[in-house]
This record gives structure tokens, C-alpha cells and sequence, in this order.
């Protein structure tokens, strides 16, 4: 819920960026234990979620520090953050629906879970 009410927030800053970080060492290891299955995804969608941040500070730094008018910029990597948090949110979602209980029955897919 906090990650949904983080990333659906109307007014963002790095402040709520760091709400969810006291949550990870409740739901840590169950993500690894289930997240293995997918290594590559798991690295790529916790790569892309550092590179979205990345931009948005850089072009933050660059309004708030050195004065440049980098509005257009920080909309899109906003955009972009946006995007990576509801990437973030379905991966968790896919992930703890993993359970044991269903992999033994079936084997998940990521394309089935997604509609594609």
C-alpha cells in the first residue's frame, strides 16, 4: 500500500521515495526466495528503478543548484519514475503471487500474469 500511495501521490519528493525503504526488511526475504526464478528480470526492473531516480535527481539538481530551466526535463523523468514505480509495484504483486502452493499446482509465467 505504501509503495501504490508513494507512486500515486500528487506532490513527490525524495522524502517519499524513502517511506517504503523501513518496509524492506519485512518482505526482503521472501523476494529473494521467489525473485531467483527471475534473475534477469529482477536485476533489470531494480536497475531501471535506480536509472529513473538517477534522471529525476539530475535533472533536479540542475533546476535547485545550478539554475538552469530543466522544467520540461524533470516532467518526463517524473514520468518516467512514475513508470518505473508502477513497473516496481506489479513485480512485487507477481512475485508474492508466487506461492508455494501455486507453483506446484502450475507454473506462472510473467506474460500470462501481465494479459500479454
Amino acid at each position: 500500500m505504501t509503495c501504490i500511495f508513494v507512486a500515486f501521490n500528487k506532490v513527490y519528493t525524495m522524502q517519499y521515495f524513502i517511506w517504503w525503504f523501513v518496509l524492506l526488511p519485512f518482505v526482503v526475504p521472501k523476494i529473494i526466495e521467489r525473485a531467483l526464478h527471475h534473475i534477469f528480470l529482477t536485476i533489470f526492473i531494480i536497475l531501471q528503478y535506480i536509472a529513473s531516480y538517477g534522471i529525476w535527481l539530475y535533472y533536479g539538481y540542475e533546476l535547485e543548484f545550478k539554475g538552469k530551466n530543466s522544467m520540461f526535463n524533470i516532467f518526463i523523468a517524473g514520468i518516467i519514475v512514475f513508470i518505473a514505480n508502477i513497473i516496481l509495484i506489479i513485480w512485487h504483486i507477481y512475485v508474492y503471487s508466487l506461492s508455494d502452493s501455486l507453483r506446484k499446482q502450475k507454473q506462472v509465467n510473467l506474460n500470462e500474469f501481465l494479459f500479454i
